[in-house]
């Protein structure tokens, strides 16, 4: 079907006049392909949410919908500050991700290995983060042993109890010394 430039001149009318939504050939067409899709559902094939789920995503958006980090900016600074590993190298925070990628991340004192099985855009509840990997079974050892050493380790500063005492200067004095 032809449109001379006066058909479509007319088309582009202002649909109200508080608005600025222009009437175009375009949106005729979308709209009629929405009347027609209801009346027989494959007749025109329309965009929209029925697109396959994506196959990769960038580590940081991953990171953060797999709840890693709280924040989607904490996930980019700690892949740019090299505390995260896309099998086994560092990577930038536009890096996709793909199922079955190995991410080494360093969260605190311990590092978290894991195997991604699925791939989500947005950031979901816990239930559905827990869905997007596995944790290997050598990082779930390594992190048992490193809290079994830490409760069983004195906790840093227990011997301190405030100010020091006359006796404690003298004996820091003595070590200072020599």
């Amino acid at each position: 079907m032809q449109f001379d430039r006066h058909t479509l001149a007319r088309w582009r009318r202002p649909i109200a006049t508080m608005t600025r939504t222009w009437v175009t050939p375009g949106f005729i067409a979308l709209h009629f392909a929405g009347i027609i899709n209801s009346i027989l559902p494959d007749a025109c094939p329309m965009p929209g949410p029925s697109l396959p789920p994506s196959e990769s995503t960038r580590v940081d958006k991953w990171l953060w919908a797999a709840r890693f980090f709280k924040h989607r900016s904490a996930a980019t600074d700690a892949v740019d500050g090299g505390r995260v590993k896309l099998n086994g190298a560092s990577v930038k925070p536009a890096r996709a991700v793909k199922v079955g990628d190995r991410i080494d991340i360093t969260l605190a004192d311990s590092t978290i290995t894991v195997v991604v099985t699925a791939i989500a855009e947005r950031r979901g509840s816990a239930e559905i983060a827990r869905q997007l990997y596995t944790e290997t079974d050598e990082s779930i050892e390594r992190r048992a042993s490193a809290r079994a050493t830490r409760a069983l380790s004195a906790t840093p500063g227990t011997g301190l109890h405030g100010r020091p005492t006359k006796r404690d200067r003298r004996q820091i004095e003595r070590l200072q010394r020599g």
